[in-house]
C-alpha cells in the first residue's frame, strides 16, 4: 500500500500567526482572517491575502489540526488517489495539488490505486479514518461503489482527470474527446490516411472519450473506421504488446499510430529506438500528455499537453466550494489543453 504525506518541514518552534503578522507588519487577526479564509467577507484586499499566504507558506506555517478540529470539526487535511504515482502526469497532479492547498493552510495525503479497484476502497477507508476535510479521487473501473462510503462518511470529494457515468458529482477533466479529434485532425491535414489508435482495454471515461475523438476525426475526414487499426492492451506485459502491434503495422502499412495516453507512447519510443524504426518517414505518431520524453526524443513528439495546473486549481476551488457549501449544485468542468507540434509526423 502506498501513503504519502506532504506537509512543510518541521520547525524546532511552530510558526504563528503573531510571528506571521510581525514579519508583514499586520494585525495577528488579519492573519487568522485570511488563512481561515474569511478575507474576502472581510473586505481584506487580494493582494494583502496573497501576502498573507505567501508568508505563511515561506515560513512553513502548519495550523495547529488539533486546535482547529475542536474548534471548526475540521482536520486541515486533503486526501488523494491518484491511478499510478509511477506516471509522471499524476507525480505533477499531487505537486500541484500540494502547492494549491498549502497556500489555504492545508496538508496534503495521497496514496496510488494502481488502477485497482480493491487498492483505491482502501485508500478510501483509510483517509475516511483520518477524518480528511475532502478528497480529490482519480476514479478507476469498478469503483462506483465504493463512492457511496464517502457518502455515508459525509466527506465530499471531486473527481479529477476522469468521471464515472455513474455517479453524479463534482468533476474537472480535459475536454478528451475534443482533444483527440484536433491531434487526429493534425495527423489527417498531414497527408496521412491510414491511421490507427493504441488504448487501453477498460472501460474508462478516457479512454472512451479519447476514441471517440478519434473516430470522429475520421468520419469527419472521410476516412474509414477500420476495426483492425484500433489496438487494446492490458497494464501487463504493455511493452511485449506494444513491440507487436508496432511490427503488425509496419507490416500492414499503418501510415500513423495515434497513442492515447502517455505510458503508451513512451514505451512505442522504447521499441522505435530499440529496433530503429524512422520516425515519421516508417510511420508518423503522436500521444497525450508531454512527458519528457517527447520533448527530448529525436525527432519530438506531438502531442497534447492537458492543462495541469488549471485542472488542479479548478479540482481545488470545487472542492473548497463543496466544503463551504455542501448544497450547492453538482459541477462538472470540461477543460482545454493545447497541441505541442514537434516532428513525429
Amino acid at each position: 500500500m502506498k501513503l504519502f504525506i506532504f506537509e512543510p518541514a518541521m520547525k524546532k518552534r511552530r510558526v504563528t500567526l503573531k510571528d506571521i503578522a510581525h514579519q508583514l507588519d499586520v494585525s495577528t487577526s488579519l492573519v487568522s482572517l485570511v488563512l481561515a479564509g474569511k478575507g474576502k467577507q472581510h473586505r481584506i484586499s487580494e493582494n494583502v491575502i496573497l501576502k498573507v499566504k505567501e508568508k505563511a507558506f515561506e515560513m512553513g506555517y502548519r495550523p495547529n489540526q488539533n486546535a482547529r478540529a475542536l474548534r471548526t470539526g475540521k482536520t486541515g487535511i486533503i486526501g488523494l488517489i491518484v491511478a499510478d504515482i509511477a506516471n509522471v502526469f499524476y507525480g505533477k497532479m499531487a505537486r500541484e495539488l500540494e502547492n494549491e492547498f498549502s497556500l489555504y493552510g492545508y496538508n496534503l495525503i495521497f496514496g496510488s490505486s494502481d488502477e485497482n479497484p480493491k487498492q483505491m476502497e482502501h485508500l478510501i477507508r483509510i483517509f475516511i479514518s483520518r477524518q480528511v476535510d475532502g478528497i480529490i479521487i482519480v476514479p478507476v473501473i469498478n469503483s462506483d461503489e465504493h463512492f457511496k462510503m464517502l457518502s455515508k462518511a459525509q466527506v465530499p470529494y471531486v473527481m479529477i482527470d476522469r468521471y464515472l457515468n455513474s455517479l453524479d458529482a463534482d468533476c474537472v477533466v480535459t475536454d478528451n474527446k475534443r482533444a483527440s479529434f484536433e491531434l487526429v485532425n493534425l495527423i489527417i491535414k498531414k497527408g496521412y490516411k491510414s491511421i490507427g489508435a493504441v488504448a487501453y482495454e477498460n472501460q474508462l471515461s478516457v479512454n472512451h472519450d479519447r476514441l471517440d475523438g478519434y473516430k470522429e476525426a475520421l468520419r469527419y475526414a472521410g476516412l474509414p473506421i477500420d476495426k483492425n487499426q484500433i489496438f487494446f492492451t492490458g497494464y501487463e506485459n504493455t511493452g511485449q504488446k506494444v513491440d507487436e502491434l508496432i511490427k503488425y503495422c509496419l507490416e500492414n502499412k499503418v501510415e500513423a499510430l495515434f497513442f492515447i495516453n502517455n505510458h503508451l507512447g513512451i514505451e512505442a519510443l522504447k521499441i522505435i529506438r530499440t529496433e530503429h524504426i524512422q520516425i515519421p518517414e516508417q510511420m508518423a505518431i503522436v500521444g497525450f500528455d508531454n512527458p519528457e520524453a517527447f520533448e527530448v526524443s529525436e525527432p519530438g513528439v506531438t502531442c497534447y499537453q492537458q492543462p495541469m495546473e488549471e485542472l488542479c486549481h479548478k479540482a481545488m476551488q470545487l472542492l473548497m466550494q463543496r466544503l463551504s457549501n455542501p448544497d450547492k449544485p453538482i459541477e462538472k468542468i470540461l477543460l482545454k489543453g493545447k497541441i505541442i507540434q514537434r516532428n513525429s509526423i
